[in-house]
């Protein structure tokens, strides 16, 4: 972490591993990402399986419903904007295998939801969107 952080790592670390919090979180994910200590792990795992699919305006389209119904993935019918844009995104990410796009898609849903307790539980006057930044 740089001079410029209020709050100690941990807190931070602790924050950005539920909710990519804007304008706080870019920077958190950048040292996780070259953090090998424990705390760190949550931080990258929330960064690979979740933020960085957040990005873009697409909504769930006729063939991500599809997908998600043939393969018995539940949506809360209320996710934001910015999460079913995250979801459309890693439904459609062309890197991912068959089996490592379910596992994906899986971990996106349960991560969205977190982000989405933690707003209700902690008022996040922004909700999730996007976090604009590219951790490596």
């Amino acid at each position: 972490m740089d001079a410029r952080s209020t709050a100690p790592a941990a807190d931070l670390y602790s924050l950005c591993a539920f909710y990519p919090k804007p304008g706080t979180c870019e920077d958190v994910y950048r040292e996780a990402m070259q953090d090998e200590t424990i705390s760190a792990q949550a931080v990258k795992a929330e960064y690979e399986g979740y933020v960085r699919y957040l990005g873009g305006n697409a909504a769930l389209t006729d063939a991500d419903r599809q997908y998600l119904s043939r393969h018995g993935i539940r949506v809360p019918g209320d996710l934001t904007p910015a999460n079913q844009a995250g979801l459309h995104n890693v439904i459609n990410d062309p890197a991912l295998s068959a089996e490592a796009r379910l596992l994906a898609v899986n971990n996106f849903v349960s991560r969205a939801i977190q982000a989405e307790l933690y707003c209700s539980f902690n008022h996040c006057a922004e909700g999730v969107k996007n976090v604009d930044m590219v951790a490596r």
